[in-house]
């Protein structure tokens, strides 16, 4: 072959190589994802059961609508994917108020079985530099009771409403609402954009360089995905042999 003819040929080859290094070396370097969050929320949801007056409930947080936080009463396991712990402890306070209040509603509706399920949404939203908070309560499927920020105080009708009133003004919980939605919750949604860690939208994980021995003195040796590095002695190895055809 003439060799003004194996110069496109080769250019083309090492294009082709350089190309795939380029998609392998990605999958071996830590990606940087911009950390747009927007909402921090949490969920808390009481399932009751009247005939045993028992319950059970599952805690779960979310940033931008994506789950970084699970906590089940039941198995008493925690599964953390955030930029910032939550405490645990106080969302489990949450339950003990969350029972209190069910278990009134059901006593004044006379019921002696039965069950049902209320769950407590509260958090931070941030728009446009603004932050702004919200604390709803929902029984069975429907809300039935906000905080308001203006007044302080709960807003909602209904005998259900009439009862959940009576225990979260006796515990004072104004106060405790009113410095989470404007303190600690605009404070945990600034810590994740500051570190720029959040949640992606799907579970694919992000690859990560990872030293060979993270105590060993002096500058950590890089372990590097062993199918990349093989994918692409293969590929070299194929244009080697191909180029020698060539020539």
């Amino acid at each position: 072959m003439r060799r003004d003819l194996m110069a496109p040929t080769c250019l083309g080859l090492c294009g082709i190589l350089l190309c795939v290094l380029k998609i392998d070396g990605a999958a071996s370097t830590v990606q940087d994802f911009p950390c747009d969050v927007s909402t921090l929320r949490y969920n808390l949801t009481l399932a009751y059961f009247g005939w045993n007056k028992t319950s059970s409930y599952i805690i779960s947080g979310f940033i931008n609508d994506n789950k970084f936080l699970t906590y089940d009463s039941k198995s008493r396991h925690v599964d953390f994917k955030s930029c910032e712990k939550a405490d645990i402890q106080n969302l489990k306070e949450e339950n003990k108020e969350l029972r209190d209040i069910v278990s009134n509603i059901a006593l004044r509706n006379g019921e002696n079985g039965g069950s049902h399920t209320l769950q407590v949404t509260y958090g931070c939203k941030r728009i446009n530099g603004d932050v702004k908070g919200f604390w709803h309560y929902i029984y069975d499927g429907q809300k039935f009771l906000s905080f308001s920020l203006e007044d302080g105080s709960w807003i909602g009708t209904g005998p259900e409403a009439e009862e959940a009133k009576k225990i979260l003004q006796k515990s004072q919980s104004q106060k405790k609402v009113k410095a989470y939605i404007l303190g600690d919750c605009p404070a945990d949604l600034k810590k994740c954009l500051k570190y720029q860690e959040c949640v992606k939208k799907t579970e694919t994980a992000i690859p990560v360089l990872y030293p060979s021995n993270p105590l060993t003195s002096g500058s950590p040796r890089i372990s590097i995905n062993r199918g990349v590095t093989g994918n692409v002695i293969f590929i070299f190895i194929f244009i080697i042999i191909l180029l020698y055809k060539l020539l």
